[in-house]
Parts: structure tokens; sequence; C-alpha cells
């Protein structure tokens, strides 16, 4: 899980040619090669994201990524509060994509570049 996130921290920080890099081999091969390490990017996503609501809320809830605190602080200082419904919009495409048999990669990079652009908006 934290090699997941390790993941997508760089896709989310990278340039846009080492995203679409990364977005090619995590969706190499058959799908059902795939599908699971894409199942586990999309819930990484979901727990930042649901993180850094929590944060910018300043709720008393405990962080699910506790460990990566100011990483936290980052995400919902840039997301908080509009950017966090557009990012739960993009998790929900992305179900909806895959279920649909959109390709992996067309899918997945559409969900990261959304969480990227709303990270890089401020």
């Amino acid at each position: 899980r934290l090699a997941v996130r390790d993941r997508l921290f760089v896709m989310v920080r990278g340039s846009v040619a080492d995203l679409f890099d990364a977005t090619a081999e995590l969706c190499r091969g058959k799908r059902q090669d795939w599908m699971g390490d894409v199942e586990a990017l999309i819930e990484v996503a979901e727990d930042m994201v649901r993180d850094a609501a929590v944060h910018g809320a300043g709720a008393a809830q405990p962080l699910l990524n506790a460990d990566v605190h100011e990483e936290i602080i980052r995400w919902s200082a840039a997301l908080w509060p509009a950017g966090i419904a557009r990012c739960h919009e993009a998790l929900q495409d992305i179900r909806e994509d895959l279920l649909a048999n959109v390709a992996g990669r067309t899918a997945v990079d559409s969900l990261v570049t959304a969480i990227r652009a709303e990270l890089h908006s401020r």
C-alpha cells in the first residue's frame, strides 16, 4: 500500500510526460494483470482525498495517512473545499469508466491528471 501511495505521489508531482509513462507502465498487459494495481491506486487516492477533506474541515477524525501529514496539509491547502468535490467526481468517473471497459490507461490518465490539476491550481 505504501508503494502504491508513493507511486501516486510521483505521478501527481512529476511532469505530465512522467505521469503518462507511469500510467503506461501501470496498465501494461491484459486487464486482469493490472486491474488489482489500478484498484489499489484508486483506493489510495480516495484515502488521500478523504484525509485532505478531514484536515480542511478541521474535523477531529483520525487521518488514514497520518505518516505523511505534511503531504495531507499540502493536499488540503490545494483542494479544500471545491477541489475535494472535483476529485471525488474524478474518482467516481474512473470507477464508472472501468465498469464500462474504458481502456485502463485512459481511465487512470484521466483520474491522475484531474487530481494533479487540482493540486497545482493554487
